[in-house]
């Protein structure tokens, strides 16, 4: 059974790696002006933050192995806390990319392991814990615009950073008084080979495809609105909290509407939203438009991730662990490669392409979930 203190772990987990994941997207412009990078090298901040979170995918089953949760748990924070350092103390590119690699190992690390684990220790209340993990990274995305803020307003985007440090700092603390549970799947002699067919591929697709909308949103918004916004209505660090304040209100009430209708209603029916509110901000190209747009986008997007994870799980209930995996590795193919296609996009026809790329995502969601939905009417006939 999970302990409480193991769940509250969790919680911190997932604020903690959404306001760092955040906090350096809602720093954009100044990062990108201490670093000198253009369009497309900013791209490839999220490039390789998703080549730290794969190498934690592929690394996990042989380290938690030879080391165990809680060893593990404690090399991801040194590993994040080096980031860190090479992130806020050097102002070559490259240190950055470095930075950015290693938080994103420990990002990986500390995610999937929860994740999983909230899963295969939890007797009760499965989808609300996943739910409320999640609904905790967006309260940290939310929360990196105000520390943003306050560190422009102190003169140094680094201080940005003082919170998390306290927070890792926080977490390494407890994580001397736990003793984990094991997180590996059942293994018996008579365990079924993981079923990889049509049903896997879909999965696959649609969380590829996925991060060209949240990811995006979070990370691109304040670029845009520096740009093309309104900076006297609302400074450009605080416009994605417009996205993430949205997009946590609703993982707070989205996991009741898709108890109620289903996972797969929920899903259509929300990416449907989703599509008529990237419809609405593609034909009206107007400051107060992209920042309502923002807010439906973020609501629309809010119960997706963890709804569809534990639609997986369903697809795969032998098969955890591994699934859960899988899901995160897609995640990450789906964030390295849509963020450098945003950025050499930005780069060649400029930031006002956000509009269409969210119109072009949710066409490419809705079709995929459509053939999921086929493939698992057949698995129920």
């Amino acid at each position: 059974m999970m302990k409480n203190i193991e769940l509250y772990l969790g919680y911190t987990v997932f604020f903690t790696v959404g306001l760092a994941i955040n906090i350096i997207f809602a720093l954009l412009p100044d990062i990108r002006a201490t670093f000198q990078l253009s369009y497309a090298e900013a791209g490839n901040v999220m490039v390789v933050l998703q080549v730290g979170f794969i190498t934690s995918l592929a690394l996990r089953t042989k380290l938690l192995n030879h080391l165990g949760m809680r060893k593990l748990l404690l090399l991801a924070s040194v590993i994040w806390m080096t980031g860190i350092g090479c992130i806020t103390l050097s102002a070559v590119k490259y240190f950055l990319y470095l930075g950015v690699t290693l938080s994103g190992f420990a990002y990986g690390t500390f995610q999937n392991l929860f994740s999983a684990y909230v899963v295969m220790a939890s007797d009760r209340d499965k989808g609300k814990r996943i739910s409320l993990m999640n609904a905790f990274f967006g309260i940290g995305s939310v929360a990196a615009p105000f520390f943003a803020s306050i560190a422009l307003a102190f003169g140094n985007w680094r201080i940005g950073y003082a919170p998390i440090v306290l927070s890792i700092v926080g977490m390494t603390m407890v994580l001397f008084s736990i003793r984990f549970l094991p997180v590996f799947e059942e293994t018996t002699g008579h365990k079924k080979a993981f079923p990889f067919g049509l049903t896997f591929i879909f999965v696959g697709l649609f969380v590829i495809i996925y991060p060209m909308t949240e990811f995006t949103a979070g990370s691109w918004s304040s670029e845009y609105w520096s740009v093309l916004g309104d900076t006297s209505m609302i400074p450009y660090s605080m416009v994605t909290a417009f996205f993430w304040v949205s997009f946590t209100l609703g993982r707070l009430v989205t996991g009741r509407i898709a108890d109620r209708i289903g996972a797969m209603p929920f899903m259509l029916r929300t990416t449907l939203l989703f599509m008529a509110v990237s419809t609405l901000w593609l034909l009206i190209d107007h400051p107060l438009i992209a920042l309502l747009s923002l807010v439906g986008i973020g609501f629309t997007l809010a119960g997706m991730f963890p709804i569809f994870l534990i639609q997986a799980g369903e697809f795969f209930p032998r098969h955890i662990g591994t699934i859960t995996s899988w899901f995160f590795f897609f995640l990450s193919i789906g964030g390295m490669g849509s963020q450098k296609l945003v950025g050499e996009m930005a780069e060649t026809f400029g930031i006002g392409v956000l509009p269409p790329i969210f119109f072009t995502s949710s066409f490419l969601l809705m079709a995929v979930l459509l053939l999921l939905n086929r493939e698992r009417k057949k698995m129920y006939e």
